[in-house]
């Protein structure tokens, strides 16, 4: 029985030994490949061990579709010692074949719907102010002559103002219609009694006078002229 010969071993170990010299440090590596970049309008890759030369495919999200003359499909290389995926040229659009929603679903309504319904409202508020001003006018109520004034300031301010200066214009308003009348009845009742006092003195010496022209005529007897 002849000894087998030392040369093929040896030989195949020194092919093993180049082979292993000649593998980058990337490629000793158990999982060479980088993690699969995430891609735009796409479902997010898995984390998976993935091999020099192995392949993936990108899948697009509900609702979209890859565009033709675009691919999906991404390979790992190893490109002078440094292993990567290679870029893909996929672009996801919108499913041409699947119904669209409505366009601008918020503004449904026309503009001119918009615009007759605000009409409508201000002629109706119109409408109830309007009601107001009748029921106010409506209601009997006494004018006096004091109040002319204070109530055509009220009416003039209430035009020109907004509503807290017609809030106060009111409360001015309403002082005024309070005090004014105050004051004009203390006027009436000190010009009466000035009148009154008037009069008495008045009469008074009329009185005097009379009493003193009584004096001055002579008592004549009955019978007898004056001479």
């Amino acid at each position: 029985m002849t000894a087998a010969s030392p040369l093929p071993s040896a030989g195949v170990m020194m092919v093993c030994l180049l082979g292993a010299v000649r593998l980058s440090p990337a490629e000793r590596r158990p999982c060479p490949c980088p993690v699969i970049p995430a891609w735009p309008g796409t479902r997010t890759p898995p984390e998976a061990c993935r091999q020099i030369n192995s392949t993936f495919r990108y899948s697009c999200l509900d609702g979209r579709v890859r565009k033709a003359g675009t691919s999906n499909r991404i390979r790992c290389e190893l490109q002078k010692g440094n292993v990567q995926w290679k870029l893909s040229s996929l672009q996801c659009i919108d499913d041409p074949s699947r119904p669209k929603p409505p366009a601008t679903t918020k503004s449904t309504i026309p503009t001119s719907s918009r615009m007759s319904r605000s009409s409508a409202a201000h002629d109706g508020e119109k409408i109830v102010n309007t009601d107001r001003k009748l029921h106010d006018a409506a209601t009997p109520t006494t004018v006096k002559p004091w109040e002319v004034e204070t109530s055509t300031f009220s009416l003039v301010a209430s035009g020109n103002q907004t509503r807290e200066a017609h809030s106060g214009g009111s409360r001015t308003a309403t002082i005024l219609s309070v005090l004014l009348p105050m004051a004009i009845g203390a006027l009436v009742v000190i010009g009466y009694m000035l009148y009154r006092r008037r009069s008495r003195k008045n009469t008074e010496e009329e009185e005097e006078e009379e009493e003193e022209q009584e004096e001055a005529v002579p008592m004549v007897p009955q019978g007898e002229l004056p001479p």
